[in-house]
Protein backbone atom coordinates (compact mmCIF):
# COMPACT_ATOMS: atom_id res chain seq x y z
CA UNK A 1 0.00 0.00 0.00
CA UNK A 2 3.03 2.13 0.59
CA UNK A 3 4.39 1.89 -2.80
CA UNK A 4 1.07 2.83 -4.36
CA UNK A 5 0.38 6.40 -2.64
CA UNK A 6 4.09 7.30 -2.21
CA UNK A 7 4.09 6.54 -5.70
CA UNK A 8 1.31 8.66 -6.29
CA UNK A 9 2.58 11.51 -4.63
CA UNK A 10 6.19 11.33 -5.91
CA UNK A 11 4.71 11.14 -9.55
CA UNK A 12 2.22 13.56 -9.18
CA UNK A 13 4.75 16.07 -7.56
CA UNK A 14 7.32 15.05 -10.54
CA UNK A 15 4.99 14.91 -12.75
CA UNK A 16 3.47 18.08 -12.79
CA UNK A 17 6.31 19.80 -12.61
CA UNK A 18 7.62 17.89 -15.71
CA UNK A 19 4.64 20.07 -17.46
CA UNK A 20 5.27 23.05 -15.77
CA UNK A 21 9.09 22.98 -17.21
CA UNK A 22 8.14 21.95 -20.24
CA UNK A 23 6.26 24.82 -20.85
CA UNK A 24 8.80 27.66 -19.28
CA UNK A 25 10.54 25.70 -22.33
CA UNK A 26 13.41 24.72 -19.71
CA UNK A 27 13.18 21.07 -21.10
CA UNK A 28 16.55 19.92 -19.91
CA UNK A 29 15.37 20.57 -16.35
CA UNK A 30 11.81 19.36 -16.50
CA UNK A 31 14.05 15.46 -17.96
CA UNK A 32 16.06 15.53 -14.75
CA UNK A 33 13.21 16.83 -12.53
CA UNK A 34 10.70 14.67 -14.29
CA UNK A 35 12.52 11.31 -14.59
CA UNK A 36 15.72 12.03 -11.65
CA UNK A 37 13.63 12.00 -9.12
CA UNK A 38 10.44 9.58 -9.96
CA UNK A 39 12.83 6.97 -11.47
CA UNK A 40 14.68 5.87 -9.14
CA UNK A 41 11.53 6.09 -6.60
CA UNK A 42 9.56 3.53 -8.75
CA UNK A 43 12.59 1.03 -9.35
CA UNK A 44 13.02 0.91 -5.21
CA UNK A 45 9.17 0.70 -4.96
CA UNK A 46 8.95 -1.60 -8.01
CA UNK A 47 12.46 -4.03 -6.08
CA UNK A 48 10.37 -3.59 -2.70
CA UNK A 49 7.08 -4.87 -3.93
CA UNK A 50 9.37 -7.62 -5.79
CA UNK A 51 10.66 -8.79 -3.01
CA UNK A 52 8.17 -8.86 -0.80
CA UNK A 53 5.97 -10.88 -2.78
CA UNK A 54 8.83 -13.16 -3.00
CA UNK A 55 8.98 -13.77 0.61
CA UNK A 56 4.71 -13.85 0.89
CA UNK A 57 3.82 -16.44 3.12
CA UNK A 58 0.05 -16.46 1.74
CA UNK A 59 -1.69 -17.44 -1.59
CA UNK A 60 1.09 -17.25 -4.64
CA UNK A 61 -1.56 -16.22 -6.93
CA UNK A 62 -2.09 -11.86 -4.97
CA UNK A 63 1.92 -12.25 -4.76
CA UNK A 64 2.20 -13.02 -8.69
CA UNK A 65 -0.23 -10.62 -8.98
CA UNK A 66 1.49 -7.74 -6.94
CA UNK A 67 3.93 -8.09 -8.97
CA UNK A 68 2.27 -7.55 -12.21
CA UNK A 69 0.30 -4.75 -11.41
CA UNK A 70 3.60 -2.83 -9.46
CA UNK A 71 5.46 -3.74 -13.09
CA UNK A 72 2.97 -2.46 -15.36
CA UNK A 73 2.17 0.71 -13.01
CA UNK A 74 6.08 1.59 -13.57
CA UNK A 75 6.13 1.11 -17.00
CA UNK A 76 2.71 3.32 -17.56
CA UNK A 77 4.22 6.11 -15.45
CA UNK A 78 7.75 6.10 -17.22
CA UNK A 79 6.21 5.91 -20.78
CA UNK A 80 2.94 8.55 -20.13
CA UNK A 81 5.78 10.94 -18.56
CA UNK A 82 8.16 10.17 -21.93
CA UNK A 83 5.35 10.95 -24.20
CA UNK A 84 5.30 14.77 -23.20
CA UNK A 85 8.64 15.02 -23.53
CA UNK A 86 8.60 13.57 -27.10
CA UNK A 87 5.53 16.27 -28.08
CA UNK A 88 7.67 19.12 -26.84
CA UNK A 89 10.49 17.62 -29.19
CA UNK A 90 8.60 17.65 -31.90
CA UNK A 91 6.73 20.55 -31.79
CA UNK A 92 10.40 22.59 -31.16
CA UNK A 93 11.64 20.96 -34.34
CA UNK A 94 8.92 20.83 -36.25
CA UNK A 95 8.29 23.78 -38.76
CA UNK A 96 5.35 25.75 -37.77
CA UNK A 97 2.93 26.15 -40.19
CA UNK A 98 2.71 29.55 -42.50
CA UNK A 99 6.09 29.89 -42.14
CA UNK A 100 8.37 29.86 -45.14
CA UNK A 101 11.86 28.25 -45.04
CA UNK A 102 14.54 30.28 -45.88
CA UNK A 103 16.37 29.48 -49.12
Amino acid sequence: MWAVLGGLLVNLVTSASFLFLVMADHPLLALAIGYGLSLPYNLLATVGVWRSAEHYDGDRQMADMAKAVTIVRGGSVCLNSLAGFYKWISASVMQRPGLVAAG
